[in-house]
């Protein structure tokens, strides 16, 4: 026996010899590869490495530095997989940067190549990228109608890697995409596959997909359905931890926005085009006659704030060279018609936007000295753009609403902040803009202190007092929400009185009973109040 659990010790510490020689080995293995990674890094990866991280801050450079380790990868014999995802990212810094022709040339070259290696799962996920990257522009301005056909490709590539069933991930999206161009018969088509697909593989269908489902309802103005499909939707997404959000993080409000009887109301995408042409005559002729008109939206802004929100088209993620080109064009307009109030508040706006895309909405302590510096000399120059405006005979209401992100950034007084306030009723009695926004002025994380805001709200709505003070309360908690500063406005916030608040928000709806957008909030609101029977019940009104 003694001999026998003699063996038994060899052979077990032979055994662990050979574990720790083995761990040793790929642990040197996989050392070593780090090493050579980054200390001895081949030239067209440190170029290519170089050129991505430039391509914000130096597109040119970039795009040089890109192309050449294209080239130099090419010429070392590189696997072609590595070379076909070099073109993918090449095609998408080129979609970025608005030059379709030179990502959709690189976007096929990469398909080309993994077709050719039978690389069908990476060929699918590339599509699908380069189809995001289409859409893109559509989900940002509805600017043009955008194609299907990579995501077709990402369908037919999953077809080939595993079959029928490895579709059903990108038949949802291409679904999406066919609502994308209001083609309801084939969203509904590709739907109706993915849903098979998990019916015959036993599966179920996720928050995502529900919501895909709800989005086509609403489109097809199926309000109640959607409606139905939007709170399983809900429900589910509380159980997925990617999805928790899923709902109450605008998809809903994204799918109703779109599907709006009313949408023509928010709709200002031809002010792009415009100004991209230069014709600031009509953009002029634009916002006068919404001055002239003063109508009011169910949030409480005049329709003057969305032509605003719509002129300014850019994107935090764009490059320097966007935001220096779309700066031009505004610079041209105000030289074009120095007596245009529109062109220098436009102007000041984007100088603004440009400060704090360059502040960046953290905390203070996270901002560098170059960043507070850059934000206060583009402060300063759209402080200088408001003055000349508001010398002009013209006068224009949204001045003070640009105003109000400037205040923000220079710490202005909350005296200031009042006077201002007051100035703007006394010339523009409906516009509620200025006095909304003082609520983020006064949150903690600025310069107000705890249940100062929630306070502010109950005041000035109690100063109207009935119904229309209802109204008002109402809007000025949905312009806190809608920026989404919150997880939940009601649970966060423990002054405010949500049976208030649905009182107004049913009144806007009797006043605006065709728009969704309303309605959307309200079941947004209500889902945060845990309200789920005033959500159910958003869209028992007939239209």
């Amino acid at each position: 026996m003694d001999k026998e659990a003699t063996n038994k010790t060899k052979i077990l510490k032979l055994l662990l010899f050979g574990v720790v020689i083995f761990v040793l080995a790929m642990g040197s293995w996989i050392f070593g590869e780090f090493v050579r990674l980054t200390l001895f890094k081949p030239a067209w990866k440190a170029d290519f490495d170089n050129g991505m991280s430039l391509k914000n801050s130096n597109p040119d450079e970039a795009q040089r530095l890109i192309l050449k380790a294209i080239n130099e990868a090419k010429e070392s014999k590189i696997g072609g997989r590595d070379i076909a995802k070099m073109y993918l990212q090449y095609g998408l810094f080129s979609a970025a940067e608005k030059d379709w022709g030179t990502a959709r040339k690189y976007f096929d070259q990469a398909f080309i190549l993994l077709d050719e290696l039978k690389d069908y799962s990476l060929e699918a996920d590339c599509c699908q990228s380069a189809a995001w990257a289409e859409h893109c522009e559509y989900w940002n301005n509805h600017s043009w109608k955008p194609e299907v056909d990579y995501e077709k490709k990402a369908v037919e590539a999953a077809s080939k890697n595993g079959g029928e069933k490895s579709t059903e991930y990108y038949l949802w999206t291409l679904g999406n995409l066919y609502i994308d161009r209001g083609e309801f018969k084939e969203a509904e088509e590709s739907f109706n596959k993915a849903t098979a697909i998990l019916s015959n593989t036993g599966q179920k269908t996720t928050a995502y997909d529900l919501s895909s489902l709800a989005r086509l309802y609403a489109a097809q103005h199926q309000w109640d359905k959607s409606l139905e499909t939007f709170l399983k939707a809900h429900e589910l997404g509380l159980h997925e931890k990617d999805d928790v959000r899923l709902v109450d993080s605008g998809y809903l409000r994204t799918a109703l926005a779109e599907a709006n009887p009313d949408k023509n109301k928010y709709d200002f995408s031809e002010v792009r085009v415009l100004l991209e042409r230069k014709d600031f005559d009509k953009l002029d002729q634009i916002a006068q006659k919404l001055r002239t008109e003063q109508e009011v939206l169910p949030n409480g802004q005049w329709r003057l704030d969305k032509f605003y929100e719509d002129l300014f088209y850019l994107q935090y993620t764009d490059s320097g060279k966007q935001w220096q080109s779309y700066l031009n064009s505004l610079l041209d307009w105000t030289v074009h018609n120095p007596d245009s109030p529109t062109a220098h508040i436009a102007l000041a706006y984007a100088y603004m936007r440009y400060a704090w895309r360059v502040r960046g909405d953290g905390e203070s302590f996270s901002v560098s000295p170059s960043g507070w510096q850059f934000m206060k000399e583009r402060l300063k120059k759209a402080e200088a753009q408001l003055h000349e405006a508001e010398a002009l005979s013209t006068k224009c209401p949204h001045m003070y609403a640009v105003w109000a992100n400037i205040a923000l950034g220079q710490g202005h007084k909350k005296a200031d902040y009042d006077k201002k306030i007051e100035k703007c009723a006394k010339d523009f009695p409906t516009y509620l803009t200025l006095k909304m926004s003082k609520n983020y002025f006064l949150l903690p994380r600025w310069y107000g202190d705890s249940g100062e805001w929630e306070k502010r709200t109950k005041e000035l709505a109690d100063k109207v007092g009935g119904i229309d003070g209802d109204v008002l309360y109402a809007q000025m908690i949905w312009d806190l929400d809608y920026i989404e500063v919150f997880n939940n406005i009601f649970s966060d916030n423990q002054g405010l009185d949500w049976q208030r608040v649905k009182r107004g928000m049913q009144e806007i709806i009797k006043r605006y009973p065709h728009d969704t957008i309303v309605r959307a909030e309200l079941i947004k609101l209500a889902l945060q109040a845990k309200d789920d029977k005033t959500a159910k019940e958003a869209f028992k009104r007939s239209f």
